[in-house]
This record gives C-alpha cells, structure tokens and sequence, in this order.
C-alpha cells in the first residue's frame, strides 16, 4: 500500500565551520515526502566528499538507487543556521528487529536561550515510559525535553517502543557543547584600546546586543565580528542574518549563506566592490589579507534590513576604515557632506535623479553617521551616496524626507548686487495696504518670485535654492504655490520642495530631466500669511521680504553667478486709512515709488489719479522735500545727499492719499 508522509532526518555531524582549528556540533535535519520504508540511507554533502549513514529512515516507497534531494539545516551554535542541498540514497528495505533505536535530535534558533530535545522515531513505531537524564540525572520524563544553553555534559533518553506487536528498549545520547557556533560573534584577542577609531556616532549592534559607536569600535573594544547596522533594536516583520565559513583549503576563500527571516530579495556587497544579487548561498574569493566588511541586504518589498560582518581574511589583521569607504558617513539629508542638512542639498537630488547605487545597510533617516559603500559616481567630489538620502539605493523624491525632517534653515549670506548679472527677486501684487476697520485680521501678501529679465537672461539653470525671510512677530506662516507654466517647467520634469521655519521660507526647484533651462520669468507664487493686521496700523509700519539665501547650479553642479534688485528687500506699508482719509484700495497699486532701496535717486509713478503735490519725511517727521502739481507723475527726485535710512513719501491726490516708504542706503 503506498502512503504519502513527511519524515524529518536528524543527525549530528562534526565539521568545521570557522577556522581549520576549530570543530563544532552541527545538526542536520530536513523535511523529506516519501511514501514506503526503507532502512539505510546515504547523505551526501554539496560538495560531494562526504557520505553519513542515516538508519531506522522508514517510510520511504522508493528502488534501490533513487534520489531524493531536499535541504537540511546547520545549527552549531545560537548564532548559525542554513540550508544546504544534501541527497538521499535508499540501500535497502526496514527491518525493525535489526532496528531498534531511534534518533535524538536538537533543535535551537539564533537568539534562542532554550534548546528542545526530540526523539525521531521509524514511522509506525509507538513509544512509552520516556526517562531523561543530564550526566545521568533525571531531568524529565515528557516526550521533548527543553533545557538551556547553559547546559553540559551528556544527554540521554531512555524508552520502550513498540512496533507491529514487537517491543524493544532503546537509549540515545548526544553530547551538548553550545560555546562554539560555526561563525564566532566575539574574539576577546581582537581587543585592542590602543587602536584609534573614528570619534563618529555611527552606531551598530553587535551580535553580543551591545550598541557600539562604530564598526571599528565593535571589532577594537568589543571584539565583535557580526553586527547590524544601527543601534540595537527588533525587527519583527524581517530580519537580516547570514553565515560565513572559511573554506577548508583556501583561507582567501570563503562560503556565505543567507539565514534570513521575512526577506524576499537578497544582495551581497563585499568592501572590495564585489556584489551579488537574488542568490541565497554563494562563494567568494579576496584577493588579499585583511579585514573586509561583507553585508547581506533583504528586502520584501514592505519591510528592509541588513547584516554585516568583518571578514577576516588570511593573517592581517590591519584595520583601514577608509578602505570601506567608512570614514566618510552618510547623514540623510546632508547631500553635498558639509555637515548640514538644507534646501541646497535638494538641488542635487534633482542633479542625480534616478541614480541608482548600493543600498546604505540599515538605513534610517536619522541623523547620525551611517556606514555605507562608496557609488562609483560623485557631484563636485561629494560621494553619491550622500545624496541617496533614504539610503535604498535610488535617488528619487522620496530622499527629499531625510531633507525636511533634519533641515536646517538655508544660511544667511552676502548676495552680489552686481549690475548685468540675472537676477532673483520677489515681487508682491501691491506694495501698500490700507488697513480699515472692516477688514479680516488675517492678511495675506501675494507676490511672484521671479528670475532673469529680458536684458539679462540666465542660462543653463538646472537648480536654485531661495531662502526668503520675514519679520517672525507679523508673519504667521508663509507657503510657496508652484504652477506648472512656471518659467523653470513643468512638476514632471521638475523637484519642487519648501520648508518653513520661524521668520523664513526655504524654497529649492531642481531640474531632474538633465535639460536645463534658460530664459527668464515665474518661479513660482508666495503668500505671506499675517495672522492680525490691525497690529500694523500704527506708525505706518513696513514689512520688509528680504531674499536672505541665494544658490543656482548647472547640471554639473557648478555654482552659478547670480544677483538680487534692491539688496533683495521687498517692502510692503501698512497706511491706517483713517489717518491720512479716503483713498480706495483698489487705487494705491496706481501710485508707484521705486526703486524701494534707493542709492542715489528714485522715480514716482502716479496712473488714473489726480495728483495735487508730494512730500518726503524722515524718521524725525522733517519735511525733506516737497513738490506741486501733475508733474509729480514720473518724476525723477536725486536723493543722493540725504542720510541713510527710511522716509515716508505721502502723495496727496484729489482722490486722496498714498503714503510710501522708501529706504536710503
């Protein structure tokens, strides 16, 4: 009669799994379908040099001569296990008089303080009347025994099993010796305090569950050889882990096998630039001495994680950090490396966009120094991997988050006024507000930011970054509308991101498609959001919007020669209309007075309006100028001699009057 059943193999196998010095305990088992008995198999290992007799594997329905290929597991110690292909040979056919024992296995995982012992029996034989025993001391008498790591000496299980109306008693032993796993986590000789490392937080966790700084720290004050990047926590939905074995008879050699959980797609990167991609179990060769780092990357498309080791190979045991390219750390969002995070470094995420490179092994984007791989590119020799800010291994929209979660304002600076350079600026819808008394506290000033003009054009622009600032105790909040027939183009063919701060809007527009663009015109809109105007009414307060921070790039990241109109201050008065009588406010937009910095003079515009005559005041309300007439429409006044600082220029029409301010250098 044929039966379909599934039988696990257990056995202990002595190898070597670290270093040709040492042996460990190590456990096969497997799952095997089968469907009739037979008695002696042969295991053969991958490599094919090994034969292991397995007895009592009844169950199996097969000739003599057939295969059976399934996977068998490696636990030497509470950080090692794998899957190995193994082949099964059926020899001949059961006999359970010649037969009468059984298998004791035992099982343990990584991160396991406990180790289950089990008895594997031939099918269709019962047991009764289990007796464990520690070094002959009785410890338990249910079918599994559990016990800890702790545990020494020799295990043993007595029982009486019956099969087919035969009965029989059987004893089966294992020595237990868990201080030895098949790839060390600590070596106390590599302790060593002399040893400079970095005094850079970069943290990782050791696989003694300690946090340490950095890498070099983990191996020179830990002696720790596996570790995860970051500090130490858990990771419930994947989990990175490998094992690295030194081969036999080539110490430059050695085999890796992925022991993940949870992880779908794998890739190994080795720090002498070798990678491999969507492999389980492979088999790299260093060409030289020394001390590698070797990371396995997992990924199931909703959770990462990654696992490296210190590889050391052959007799040198000199440590370099800059071999790995460690001495350079990632801190997400810094992208240009000068130690802070910003809007500038957005513009070179639109320079590299859809870059791709080599992961950041446990990426965050928190900010502290992160080991990662070098790419084989870089922006004005700053590492690409600065830029991949989520450290997944593109560059996309999604590194701007490491941006905006430790950006810092954009610095303040000296921007050129140089004449004949294009120039940026912002200019608001009205430069003069009349505040009544039927008006919603909350204000907004709208405006364009603007770039270039007709006579001075900028060119190959792929990215500016604009810092624009105002007085925090008026200004509830700022926010930046970018349309898509803006000057710089559409959002498919360009990053836009803004942040806020208290007194100041960052702005950064990247080019992302490499074509730049030259020209002039729109940026984008800005509103300036006053959360109670009324506060403004008194003493014909102004509003100054100043570009504070100014950078533009090409597509090689160059720094590009760009300038502001005015200092770049923008000026907007608040005029208490029941002061100075009735004027629409429709109208003041007609009454112009520019430029609002003046150096040496200033022209006043008056449209539709029926001006009778015009003064200037200084800050000590003395009349400093005073003309009468039409002519006051586009009249040029030579200010060059008056002292620095604001005046108020009130032009009286026959509709009313429009007070302005003005500010001399």
């Amino acid at each position: 009669m044929r039966r379909s059943l599934v039988f696990q193999v257990v056995l202990v196998l002595v190898g070597l799994f670290f270093s040709a010095s040492v042996l460990a305990q190590c456990e096969l088992f497997g799952l095997v379908e089968h469907d009739d008995a037979c008695n002696v198999m042969l295991i053969q290992t991958a490599d094919g040099n090994n034969f292991l007799e397995v007895k009592d594997a009844a169950g199996f329905e097969l000739e003599e001569g057939e295969f059976i290929q399934f996977g068998y597991e490696i636990a030497t110690g509470t950080t090692c296990t794998n899957y190995i292909p193994i082949t099964l040979t059926c020899v001949n056919p059961i006999e359970f008089s010649d037969s009468c024992y059984f298998d004791l296995g035992i099982n343990w995982y990584p991160g396991d303080t406990t180790y289950v012992a089990t008895p594997y029996l031939n099918i269709g034989v019962e047991a009764t009347n289990y007796a464990w025993t520690l070094d002959g001391v009785v410890v338990g008498n249910e079918d599994v025994y559990q016990g800890t790591l702790s545990d020494t000496g020799e295990l043993c299980l007595d029982l009486d099993m019956n099969f087919d109306g035969e009965t029989c008693h059987a004893q089966s032993c294992v020595a237990l010796d868990f201080s030895i796993g098949c790839t060390a986590c600590v070596d106390s000789s590599l302790i060593d305090t002399t040893v400079y490392c970095p005094d850079v937080y970069a943290p990782v966790c050791g696989c003694d569950s300690v946090t340490y700084d950095n890498e070099c720290a983990a191996l020179y004050e830990g002696g720790v050889l596996q570790f995860t990047p970051g500090p130490c926590h858990d990771n419930a939905a994947c989990h990175a882990s490998y094992l690295s074995m030194e081969d036999s008879t080539n110490d430059h050699l050695y085999h890796f096998y992925n022991t993940s959980s949870g992880g779908g797609f794998t890739l190994w990167v080795f720090s002498d630039g070798a990678t491999y991609e969507g492999v389980d179990t492979i088999e790299h060769e260093f060409d030289e001495s020394g001390v590698y780092l070797a990371c396995l990357f997992v990924d199931n498309f909703s959770c990462q994680d990654a696992a490296c080791q210190l590889v050391l190979v052959g007799d040198s045991m000199d440590w370099d950090p800059s071999g790995f390219g460690m001495d350079d750390y990632v801190y997400p969002g810094d992208g240009d490396n000068n130690g802070v995070a910003n809007l500038n470094d957005a513009l070179r995420i639109g320079l590299a966009y859809d870059a791709a490179g080599i992961p950041r092994p446990g990426a965050t984007n928190q900010w502290y120094g992160q080991m990662a791989f070098d790419w084989d590119s870089a922006i004005q020799g700053v590492n690409m991997k600065h830029v991949d800010s989520n450290g997944d291994g593109d560059i996309d929209y999604q590194d701007l988050t490491g941006i905006i979660i430790n950006g810092e304002p954009l610095p303040e600076m000296i921007i050129s006024n140089t004449p004949d350079l294009p120039t940026v600026r912002f200019v608001p819808d009205v430069d003069t507000v009349y505040v009544t008394d039927n008006m919603n506290p909350t204000y907004t000033i709208s405006g364009n930011l603007e770039v270039g003009s007709g006579l001075h054009p900028v060119y190959d622009l792929a990215g500016i970054s604009v810092g624009l600032g105002y007085p925090k105790e008026f200004i509830k909040d700022a926010v930046m509308d970018y349309k898509d027939n803006s000057f710089l183009g559409s959002t498919n063919e360009l990053l836009v991101v803004q942040n806020n701060f208290p007194g100041q809007l960052d702005m950064a527009f990247a080019r992302k498609n490499k074509i730049a663009k030259n020209g002039y015109g729109t940026i984008g809109r800005v509103d300036i959001i006053i959360d109670d105007v009324f506060t403004l009414r008194t003493g014909s307060p102004t509003v100054d919007i100043v570009i504070k921070s100014l950078k533009a790039v090409d597509l090689d990241g160059n720094v590009k020669d760009i300038a502001v109109e005015n200092g770049g201050i923008a000026q907007v008065v608040f005029i208490d209309q029941t002061a100075v009588g009735t004027l629409h406010p429709e109208w003041q937009a007609k009454v112009k007075v520019f430029p609002s910095l003046v150096t040496k003079d200033f022209t006043v515009s008056v449209e539709d309006l029926h001006p009778r005559f015009m003064e200037v005041y200084d800050m000590l309300a003395q009349k400093v100028y005073y003309t009468e007439g039409r002519k006051v429409s586009g009249m040029t006044i030579d200010a060059s001699a008056w002292a620095s600082g604001q005046y108020v220029v009130k032009v009286f029409c026959e509709e009313g009057v429009v007070v302005k301010k003005i500010v001399v250098k």
